[in-house]
């Protein structure tokens, strides 16, 4: 798309469905008017890698659901519900029924049903690198997963507990962090 919006050049390079599931971040909006006197609306768009770019029709994207505003908003909606050993909600949890289900609402993303089977299923992030939505595992060890939690940056998470679900800070003395993974990249 070059020119002026009432002396526009429209050049189709290719479709949005030659990328697959590809994550597109808008940047610019345009209205142009057509030759038919009509409007059009247009967004400039990058791929996340920023290798693809380029100007489509508003109706040719839809918005995400997967971001961490959205997981968060899930997960403090059930601040305060009770633990219960075995349950995944949607009114008791246990650590990993929380967090299994929270994904799966929030973003629409099935983990493992047990904190183990999660910290063996996603890649590994270093404490440094840890990102809010990031899950955050405690045990003694990596083989030995006994806990986990949806971190939420600022050495906090949110996670189902003895005492229900709450939001407390990582590093305590009764927990023992070792290690995190990032189920879904909400950053990029």
């Amino acid at each position: 798309m070059n020119g002026a919006a009432n002396n526009l050049k429209i050049q189709s390079r290719g479709t949005l469905r030659q990328y697959g599931n590809t994550t597109w971040f808008v940047t610019q909006q345009r209205q142009i008017r057509l030759a038919n006197n009509t409007t059009a609306n247009y967004y400039f768009i990058t791929s996340a890698n920023t290798r693809v770019r380029g100007w489509v029709k508003t109706g040719s994207l839809k918005k995400s659901t997967r971001s961490f505003t959205n997981l968060y908003n899930v997960a403090k909606s059930k601040l305060g519900h009770r633990y219960v050993y075995g349950a995944v909600g949607p009114n008791t949890f246990d650590c990993s029924g929380y967090t299994k289900y929270v994904f799966q609402q929030a973003a629409q993303k099935t983990l493992p049903r047990v904190a183990q089977a999660q910290y063996r299923q996603y890649p590994k992030i270093s404490k440094q690198r840890a990102q809010k939505g990031d899950l955050v595992f405690f045990g003694s060890g990596t083989g030995s997963i006994s806990h986990v939690g949806i971190y939420v940056g600022g050495g906090k998470m949110i996670d189902a507990q003895d005492n229900g679900v709450k939001n407390e800070k990582v590093y305590v003395p009764w927990w023992h962090a070792v290690g995190y993974s990032r189920p879904v990249n909400f950053g990029a």
